[in-house]
Order: C-alpha cells, then structure tokens, then sequence
C-alpha cells in the first residue's frame, strides 16, 4: 500500500495555471541553438546540484559548484566535490532514461540513480542495494528522526509496487502531483540506507520528463526545498505521520507544499530564462562590430559575465569547437576591447571589461526595477 490519498486545495487550480504559464514561457526557448539552450541547463544543473546536497549537509558554495561543473579546481573538501558530482551524474542519467527508445521507470533504473548518487563516497552507502536494516528519516538540520519507514523485509514488494504504479497510466491525475507522489513515496519507503532523499528528488524529475515536460530540466524544486529545507521536511512529516502507514493518511499537506513550490520555481526559471536571454541580446547590441554576428562568441562573453572569467576549455566546451577555434575567438575578443587576459599557462583566463559588464549589469537593473 502507498500514500496516494489527497484532497486538492483552494488554490490547486490557480498553482496549476501559473505552473503552465510558466512551462509555455519555457518550452518557447526549447528550439533555441544548443549552445544557448546549454548555458541555460548548465545553470540549472548547478542549482540543482548545489541544493540538493545541501539539504544533506554538503557545505559548498553554489559558486563553487558552478567552478567544479565548469571542470575548474576549487579548496573543498574531496567528498563533498564527489557528492556534487555524483548528483550532476544522476541528473544526467535521468535525462538518458527519458530519450530512451522506450522510457519508463524499473527498479534498476532506481537502483542505478541511487548509485550514480552515493558511488566513490565514504559511509555506509550499499550504492544501488536496498538496505537490510531500519533506519529513519532524518532532519538533516536537526539531526532528529522524523519517521521510521517500513522494516527491511517489506522494501522490496514496496518497491515492486512502487515501480508498478510509477508505470502505470493515471487518467486524470496531473503529472505535477504524479511527481509528488513518486517523491513522497519514495521517501516513505526509504529503500536505501542512506542517499534516499538526493535519489528521491531526481525520481520526480524523471517522472517529468516522461510526461513530455522537456522544459522541467530548466526548473531547479532543489533550490526551493534546499532554501527552505524546515517546511521540506515539515511537509513530509505532516504528510506520513510517525511510522510507515498509507491506510486512510492524507498527504495534502505534502501535494499542496509541492505545488506550490513547483509554481514558485517554474515562474523564476522562466523570469530567470527570458533575463538570460535579455542580457545576452543586449551585449549582441552593444558590441555587433566586435562579435560579428556569432553566436558562440556571444555566449562567450556572457558566461564570462555570469561566472566572472571564462576559458579556452569552458569556450570549447559550450561552443562545440576546437582548441584553435576557441583560442581565435578568445584572441579576437581580447583584441576588440571585450576581455582582458589574466593569469599564465594553464591559469590563463578571460575576464570581461568593465565596458562589457556594465552592459550586462544594466539589464539586471532594468529588470529589478520593472518588477518592483
């Protein structure tokens, strides 16, 4: 038996309104060139991860996760950096799981996210085994349990069952609470011996994307579970009550608290997307004689806007072009005024001038302004 019994509230139909306005706003940027449409998803995948981890006590910065991302070197520590990488590794399975041939959701495709998360980290992880013990939900913050879920015996034909409604067709039950429910459950069930709530959180985003929600990968819930990780795991609680069982438990709290951060997140990544997409455009105005027309150039000088410098490698990476290529660019934006070279040999990096920042700092103003 699972926890599927709910009552929408009040406000159910206006957060499911908002939430495919937003989704429209953001699948319209869907056929945008794979160069732009990657910088967006990289971001996103840097909010998710950053997050995420979070919420399990992971203390890196989300501007250090967005240098590990990009394959720069940061001072953490290796297990955190690790933690952080295995969760971009997950998220990255997931997306292959939703392009497969024939997608859906098996107890290997679990078993594989929850190794790809914990894989290469100290503890008792079991990577991809279900656990043979009891263990609790735990508020990370507090360190207090907060449910026990069902005994060892039973996380098996749990899981079966969970797998079976995952893949079976819901008419009627929008796919927003369908994701709600596969997270809850899973946590409720809680397979694993640790690394549950990382691998419960990708689960819902996989859920998404197999109800055609391509634009999801551009909504980070991690960012608003992990800024507000006490009514995350209030939610929840309130929702399983203290011990596995679904008999006659209602989890509204749990859906209405998800779609409503669903709503909230949706709304800022699709204010987020069309800042990105103004910033760009704008630098494209300012200095069209210098970047010529070039897409990839043009992405260049914004991300070494958004994360303060860029370099050969990272060019190469987002452009899709090779070392000589992405050194030309770089040399000829140098030489145009666009970015001043810091740094020697493998150190040497691109940072913008302040001509060029003080374009792309002014489309962020604007946008304050026309909000407040």
């Amino acid at each position: 038996m699972l926890y599927l019994r709910f009552s929408p509230s009040l406000d159910a139909s206006r957060l499911l309104e908002d939430l495919q306005r937003a989704r429209e706003t953001l699948d319209e940027y869907q056929d945008a060139p794979d160069s732009y449409m990657g910088e967006l998803r990289r971001h996103a995948i840097a909010l998710s991860v950053h997050y995420s981890t979070r919420i399990e006590g992971n203390t890196l910065t989300l501007e250090q996760v967005e240098s590990l991302l990009r394959g720069r070197q940061i001072a953490a520590p290796v297990s955190q950096q690790q933690e952080a990488l295995n969760y971009r590794e997950a998220m990255e399975y997931a997306q292959v799981v939703a392009n497969a041939a024939s997608p859906c959701i098996t107890e290997e495709t679990v078993k594989t996210i929850h190794f790809l998360v914990t894989k290469s980290l100290p503890g008792g992880y079991n990577p991809g085994q279900y656990r043979f013990v009891q263990n609790f939900v735990i508020n990370s913050a507090t360190q207090r349990p907060l449910f026990r879920p069902p005994p060892p015996d039973r996380v098996q034909p749990l899981m079966e069952e969970y797998v079976q409604w995952l893949n079976t067709p819901r008419e009627g039950l929008p796919p927003y609470y369908r994701a709600a429910l596969a997270h809850l459950n899973f946590v409720a069930i809680h397979p694993f011996d640790d690394g549950n709530g990382r691998t419960a959180r990708i689960l819902e985003a996989l859920v998404l994307y197999l109800a055609d929600y391509k634009s999801q990968e551009l909504v980070s819930l991690e960012a608003y579970f992990g800024r507000d990780t006490q009514g995350y795991y209030r939610a929840i609680a309130d929702s399983l009550g203290p011990a596995y069982d679904p008999q006659d438990r209602d989890v509204t709290p749990w859906t209405d608290y998800y779609l409503r951060a669903h709503a909230a997140q949706a709304e800022a990544a699709a204010a987020e997307t069309r800042l990105h997409r103004m910033q760009i455009d704008r630098l494209e105005e300012a200095f069209t004689a210098q970047l010529r027309g070039n897409l990839d150039r043009q992405l260049g000088l914004w991300v070494a806007c958004q994360s303060g410098s860029i370099t050969n490698s990272e060019y190469r990476h987002f452009a899709n072009v090779g070392n000589q290529t992405a050194a030309r660019h770089l040399r000829e934006m140098l030489t145009a005024g666009l970015l001043t070279r810091h740094g020697t040999g493998r150190g040497i990096h691109y940072v913008p001038t302040e001509a060029v920042l003080r374009v792309y700092e002014e489309v962020g103003e604007e946008t304050r302004k026309g909000s407040s």
